[in-house]
């Protein structure tokens, strides 16, 4: 049996891509958008769940926010097959092609390296946003429109449902920070999950006001991963 890769993987992949992002691991399963919602203090439609198809037996991983469903009909309609040629990759399919268990998937760094990939514009409601980094109990945050870019692409494919309108970030406010954060650094909440992503506070200001992840790791329930 393939033996799926874990978060060290996905932190080689964020070593040379995007240094400054730290993966945090929590005790507790975010192995779906509800329970990472949960653990993270965010809005469920904050999840950037991966989710692998087979479209007329051809891997496509589609990156969607965690409150919106995926129509399958307009997948199929995007590679003009019909709807029964589309379905959810088997557990064994998705540990072959993207080399992580369902509920660990991250949305870059797999082990299919052409995987076409496509990123649910309804996340972009949003400016900051968390995916799955390589295991059932691992979260990255990522600003989303450095997600579009890290994962390759922005998808046509709109949600079955229609979610609550909220603005998308203003680009002219995003700025990267030079130097890699810190956790515990000083300033506000927003400021510290900003620099967490590598972009400035006014970035953040679509972020829930519940509980925060930096409060899951001194409450305990997660620790982050930095190298």
């Amino acid at each position: 049996m393939t033996q799926p890769w874990t978060s060290d993987h996905v932190q080689r992949v964020l070593d040379e891509l995007a240094s400054d992002i730290q993966i945090t691991h929590f005790s507790e399963s975010t192995a779906t958008s509800q329970l990472a919602a949960e653990q993270i203090g965010c809005e469920l439609g904050q999840i950037a769940k991966s989710i692998l198809f087979m479209v007329d037996g051809q891997p496509v991983l589609v990156i969607a926010s965690g409150d919106q469903r995926i129509d399958d009909r307009k997948l199929a309609a995007r590679f003009d097959v019909s709807r029964k040629r589309v379905r959810t990759a088997t557990a064994d399919e998705c540990l072959a092609i993207t080399g992580y268990l369902p509920g660990g998937v991250p949305p870059f760094g797999h082990r299919t390296p052409d995987l076409t990939r496509f990123v649910d514009q309804s996340l972009g409601r949003y400016a900051l946003v968390y995916a799955a980094a390589g295991s059932s109990t691992s979260i990255m945050p990522v600003a989303y429109e450095r997600l579009v870019h890290l994962a390759g692409g922005r998808s046509p494919i709109s949600p079955k449902t229609t979610a609550r309108a909220t603005l998308k970030p203003d680009a002219r406010s995003i700025r990267r920070y030079s130097e890699a954060p810190q956790v515990h650094s000083s300033g506000s909440r927003a400021q510290r999950l900003a620099s967490w992503c590598g972009y400035s506070p006014q970035a953040t200001r679509c972020c829930s006001p519940r509980r925060s992840l930096e409060s899951s790791v001194k409450a305990g329930r997660a620790s982050t991963h930095v190298r």
